[in-house]
């Protein structure tokens, strides 16, 4: 790539390359300044990141001893920078070595360079050479106190070495910040994803970067004794000819004295050596205070520059978390070995959660380099409570920009992502930047539950397009703030990459409410960190003084902190920045106060809280503004977000600056843009606190309208619009965002966004009231299935509206309201939907009226009246206009379909399926299609046309995939291994079966999940292991349970009463039963109570009991319901006569069931049970009539398997007792 020009600068020459970056010589084209230029060779994301660090390293250093930053622009797609154009000589080549072959800005790994280094002092005795010394050592002490600067900023260089010190006219100057590193980010979860690997040279790399793991400045103090070793003896401690030997020996090899290099070496500069040496970073010497004075007592000249006043205070090592170190590291190797983990690190604020996830990926590093993902989730910041920000997919927004970055690089990774990328695109704008996802078509949308389910995997499917083969550490942060669509999608990954080497690990704080993560936090491992002892605070002292500390110190800070990792370091950085713990020259803590009785006598804030609060308070008025804006956006504000809000925003930089220096926030650099991260959450809450109320006014209303230029989060627009006072403008927003999450399936997110607005409208305004219920019952309730909650909603709505409301808004409550009664089997359904039918007739609504006509068909169908039931959907049909949206039309045509299917009308139900197919596919309409093509499967296996059936379920596989509808893959999967079950594919039909229960637990589907084990259970079963099977059987109605289902559960109750009835424990078996049957009675589900009861009559008849009572019980309820010999009620009176009737002529039966249909080895166990407990005549022998009740029927008397594509299993195939879910004249068609 040829480079004319970069900003306003003209290319001139070229004057190096190396492995990512190139410097030109360059002009600036108005003032004539030349200066060095530095851009990319390969504008790799990881490149981009590196050279903005090196930019904002360099503007935030002004020392002689350092190249100084002329000109730069950082934001654009290929970063540069203009520094100052040094003429000069590198030290190795001003030390008379010989020149390299390589460039000076070579980056990446080396082994260190020439063959022949620094050209060593003459021999003899080093005393007598003193002004060759001097001038080496000269330069060595102008560099270290370059050095002390860049540790007071809080960086590390990470690559000093002869090449990258350059001598102008006797001065040393430190260049190539390339590899620059900020001590503070090293724990901070954000860093994780650039890692802690190998990157520098590695004759001057220290043990701790050689191994990979966290370091801090005391790595450049340990290259500067390289460097210093080097300039005295004429090499490099180590020399090896591969970077392998040389890493090595930096890590166990203890390097040859210095003494017995160079003769007559003073003992001060061998100790200083030895010191700057040391294998571990706690025994090195840790300040270049220490260098400086040693060098300063030889009578070296030193630069007399002050040196900032706040030396920087080290990372401590990780104390006090062994325990949990040894989980996170037991559950990592199980990750490897091919079974995905989870951790939830749970401690309060401040306990080191970040660190240890840090110390994670570094030891995992020494292993198997894995991709590290970050994402994290985030609250805004009030007077109280902090409020989740409520962002869609917040936590997998970090780790999906990043795949986005490397699909721009990746083409294999593009290829992969691009599918997914399209479904995500909403929730992360960035992705849309993936090569070939333009050019996909937009997906369509699915229902709620399918397409949080397509969100699910789309997530997974991106996370292993990065990932490939390899291991992948998944953190992240602040998780108690996770959004539903997060939390949700956690949960799938967890259930579905369980053969993958992933290793999740979330950070909570242990003082927030984490009720909603409570099944998350079932999935894995939960590790508490709680407070350190003594011994550990007094460890975290000395590692971050870098030497023992002043006695009386470890007291007052063990009084102060509590054991807080954090507050540990607030007390001793307020000691620091009070002056009254200070670095001597000579490289020693100690107190400025003569006495030691002056420290506890010392006015000290009374609580860790004031003590943060005093960093904000000692800052000047613009810094100070500056935070408080910050804490307004958020714990991470968007840097230009916080450029349009604050005041001067020219100052803005400068006071970012300042906030820096004392630790209170920083900027951190992101794929999508920088942000302004404080340094702790206790640092947003306080500066936030400190406003008074008009600032605070002032500042959301900036933030709303900077928000809204920028066409930001439309809830966090009506959060600020909110606190500042603008109530209509924050209800818009609110609203906004209410449609918007629902949009995205993110339903409590609109749920809640719902609320603000009916909180914020006033209540005596009914129509705007119900308005809001009504969209509140359509987008978030009816998707959950929450039928009581929209009763309860609906109802005050409905009463409180007069006739002077709009009617369409009447008309509409009540249809809702009566579609949710009826679904509850609650009696006032019916008049509710006449109501409503008579209001719509009235004041020509005609599609309400349709629909209102619809579910009262639904509703006679359900009561035994399937004649109604088919002749009001057609009345439905007909009232809509030919307006009407045309999917409400095919609802309803395929809402008669299904009557159609359930009567056993097959021809008219395959002729009506066949037109809506049509339709569908006219329009493109995949998702309808594959639905439809699920419904047609489900009747062709109810008319025993099983080869079609298949063909048809194969093809709505096959649509769904497309689709990638999860959610309808499994339930098809379920209902053709149950075809397969009824043409003598058991097996097979068990093992699709069990496919689909395995998607299912993915999913999160736990009504499907139930159904499954149901199945499982009847597998069992059939193999005569009953005990077995009640586990199982179990199982499923606790998955059921979840979901407080009453009708599910009654369902499961009866399959558990017929299994404990085959084990002989006929009063477990009467209660499950009692349980069913009052269920049913509480719901008014006349038809699954009739089948219920049968259950009682096989019961009775087992354990010797009269069966005719709940044969009447049965007949009183087919007398209610207007007794169909064909109706559902109907057939359970047959099969309840059927039985008595044996029972009475003696005609054997075994535990009052028909034999001729059980399994071999089912009959074999429950014979020799009877034989053994003296009933074996009662085994032998078969009734002529229909058997019922059996494990496994004949074919069409399950129905279609468990479950369609896009209604709920018929009630009766989830009950276990007489098995049939399609009316009786299908089965007697099959016969």
């Amino acid at each position: 790539m040829v480079v004319r020009a970069l900003g306003s600068w003209q290319v001139v020459t070229q004057l190096g390359v190396g492995g990512m970056g190139v410097v030109y010589r360059a002009r600036h084209l108005q003032t004539g300044q030349e200066a060095a230029l530095k851009t990319l060779t390969r504008p790799s994301a990881s490149a981009r990141r590196a050279l903005r660090r090196e930019i904002a390293a360099l503007g935030e250093l002004d020392h002689p001893g350092i190249v100084s930053l002329v000109d730069a622009d950082p934001d654009v797609r290929d970063p540069w920078y203009a520094m100052e154009l040094l003429q000069g000589l590198t030290l190795r080549r001003t030390l008379g070595a010989l020149p390299r072959a390589a460039s000076t800005w070579v980056e990446g790994l080396a082994t260190g360079g020439a063959e022949t280094w620094i050209e060593p002092l003459p021999a003899g005795p080093f005393s007598r050479f003193d002004d060759a010394a001097m001038r080496r050592l000269a330069l060595i002490a102008q560099l270290a106190h370059a050095l002390g600067h860049v540790h007071a900023a809080g960086l590390v260089h990470c690559d000093l070495k002869p090449d990258n010190v350059l001598v102008v006219r006797g001065r040393a100057v430190l260049v190539d910040f390339g590899l620059v590193s900020a001590q503070r980010a090293r724990t901070d979860p954000a860093a994780l994803i650039e890692g802690s690997g190998v990157a520098g040279t590695a004759a001057y790399m220290s043990p701790e970067r050689a191994r990979g793991q966290l370091y801090d400045a005391r790595a450049d103090l340990y290259a500067l004794g390289c460097l210093l070793y080097e300039v005295l003896s004429g090499r490099p401690p180590f020399l090896g000819t591969s970077v392998l030997t040389l890493l090595r020996a930096h890590m166990s090899e203890p390097p040859l004295p210095l003494s017995e290099r160079v003769e007559d070496l003073p003992a001060a500069l061998s100790e200083l050596v030895e010191g700057l040496l040391q294998k571990e970073p706690a025994g090195r010497i840790g300040h270049v205070q220490r260098v400086l004075h040693v060098l300063d007592t030889l009578g070296i000249p030193i630069p007399r520059a002050p040196l900032p006043a706040t030396p920087p205070l080290y990372q401590s090592g990780l104390r006090g978390r062994t325990a949990a170190l040894t989980t996170l590291l037991g559950e990592a190797k199980s990750a490897r070995r091919g079974c995905s983990r989870a951790v939830w690190l749970l401690g309060e604020s401040g306990s080191g959660k970040s660190r240890l996830a840090a110390e994670l990926v570094a030891r995992c590093k020494e292993i198997i380099d894995p991709i590290v993902l970050v994402g994290r989730c985030s609250a805004l910041a009030t007077t109280g409570t902090p409020v989740p920000s409520g962002i869609p997919l917040e936590a997998f927004v970090g780790p999906l920009r990043h795949a986005a970055d490397l699909a721009c690089e990746d083409p294999r990774i593009a290829q992969e992502l691009a599918e997914s990328g399209s479904l995500l695109v909403p929730f992360v704008p960035s992705l849309a930047a993936v090569p070939g996802l333009a050019e996909l078509p937009v997906p369509q949308l699915d229902r709620v539950e399918a397409g949080r389910a397509r969100l699910h995997r789309a997530v997974v499917d991106a996370l292993s397009a990065v990932a490939g083969a390899l291991p992948v550490i998944l953190i992240l942060d602040d998780l108690q703030w996770a959004d539903e669509l997060s939390v949700g999608t956690l949960a799938y990954l967890l259930r579905s990459t369980g053969d993958r080497p992933w290793l999740v690990v979330g950070l909570l704080r242990s003082e927030a409410d984490d009720t909603h993560l409570e099944e998350l936090l079932g999935l894995g491992t939960v590790v508490d960190l709680e407070r350190l002892s003594p011994g550990d605070v007094g460890g975290i002292v000395t590692e971050m003084l870098g030497q023992q500390p002043p006695g009386p110190l470890l007291g007052w800070i063990e009084r102060h902190a509590t054991g807080n990792p954090f507050f540990v370091g607030e007390c001793l950085r307020a000691a620091v920045a009070d002056g009254f713990l200070a670095l001597g020259s000579n490289g020693r803590w100690g107190f400025s106060e003569p006495t030691t009785g002056a420290l506890d006598a010392r006015p000290m804030p009374d609580s860790v809280e004031a003590l943060i609060s005093s960093r904000l308070t000692g800052l000047d008025p613009h810094a100070r503004h500056v935070a408080q804006a910050s804490a307004v956006l958020g714990a991470r504000a968007p840097l230009e977000l916080l450029r349009e809000v604050v005041e001067r925003p020219e100052g803005l930089d400068d006071a970012l600056e300042r906030l820096d220096r004392r630790a209170i926030a920083h900027v951190r650099e992101h794929p999508a843009g920088a942000t302004v991260s404080f340094e702790h959450d206790r640092l947003v809450e306080l500066a936030y606190a400190s406003l008074g109320v008009e600032e605070r006014r002032e500042l959301h209303e900036r933030c709303a309208l900077a928000l809204d230029r920028a066409a930001g989060d439309p809830a966090q627009l009506g959060w600020h619009r909110e606190r500042a006072g603008q109530q209509q403008q924050a209800r818009a927003a609110y609203l906004d965002a209410a449609v918007a999450a629902a949009q995205r399936y993110a339903l409590s997110e609109a749920e809640h966004s719902l609320e603000q607005v009916l909180r914020l409208t006033d209540r005596s305004d009914v129509v705007a009231v119900a308005r809001i219920q009504l969209l509140l019952a359509e987008r978030v309730l009816l998707p959950q299935a929450r039928t009581t909650d929209i009763i309860a909603a609906l109802s005050r709505s409905a009463a409180a509206l007069g006739d002077d409301a709009p009617p369409d808004v009447r008309a509409h409550v009540l249809l809702l309201l009566g579609q949710a009664q009826v679904t509850r089997h609650d009696e006032a359904g019916l008049p509710t939907l006449a109501r409503c039918l008579a209001l719509a007739e009235a004041q020509d609504l005609p599609g309400i009226a349709a629909q209102a006509l619809s579910a009262t068909a639904n509703e006679h169908f359900r009561r035994g009246d399937p004649e109604l039931g088919v002749s009001l959907q057609r009345c439905a049909l007909a009232r809509l206009p030919d307006d009407a949206p045309l999917e409400l039309f095919l609802q309803i045509r395929k809402a008669l379909a299904r009557l159609y299917m359930q009567m056993a009308r097959t021809e008219e139900c395959l002729e009506l399926l066949s037109s809506i197919l049509e339709d569908y596919r006219e329009r493109g309409m995949i998702a309808g299609e594959a639905s439809t093509q699920g419904i047609l499967a489900d009747t062709l296996t109810i008319m025993g046309r099983h080869d079609e059936a298949q063909a048809h379920y194969e093809q709505a596989l096959t649509l769904h995939r497309r689709v990638g509808n999860r959610v309808a893959e499994a339930r098809l999967l379920n209902n053709l291994g149950g075809l397969y079950r009824r043409t003598a594919r058991t097996e097979e039909g068990f093992a699709l079966i069990e496919r689909a229960l395995r998607m299912n637990e993915a999913l999160g589907q736990h009504r499907m999940v139930g159904i499954g084990k149901r199945a499982m259970g009847l597998r069992a079963m059939r193999a005569g292991r009953l005990e077995e099977a009640l586990q199982i059987m179990c199982d499923a109605r606790r998955s059921l349970e979840i979901l407080s289902d009453a009708r599910w559960c009654a369902h499961m109750d009866q399959a558990i009463g017929r299994t404990l009835r085959f084990l002989r424990r006929f009063d477990e078996a009467a209660d499950a039963l009692e349980r069913a049957c009052r269920a049913y009675e509480q719901l008014g589900a006349k038809v699954e109570h009739a089948d219920a009861l049968l259950q009682w009559v096989h019961l009775a008849i087992a354990r010797g009991d009269d069966p005719r009572p709940w044969a009447d019980q049965i007949e009183a309820l087919a007398d209610d319901l207007g007794p169909d010999a064909e109706s559902y009620v109907g057939e359970a009176l047959d099969n309840a006569r059927e039985l008595i009737s044996c029972w009475r002529s003696g005609e054997p039966l075994l535990l009052g069931d028909f034999v001729e249909w059980m399994s071999d080895e089912l009959r074999g166990r429950l014979e020799a049970e009877a034989r053994a407990t003296g009933a074996g005549e009662s085994a032998t022998g078969a009734p002529s009539a229909p058997p019922t009740g059996s494990t496994d029927p004949p074919p069409g008397r399950e129905g279609p398997g468990d479950a369609s594509t896009d209604h709920e299993p018929a009630s009766s195939e989830g009950a276990g007792g007489s098995q049939g879910a399609a009316p009786r004249l299908a089965r007697r068609a099959l016969r």
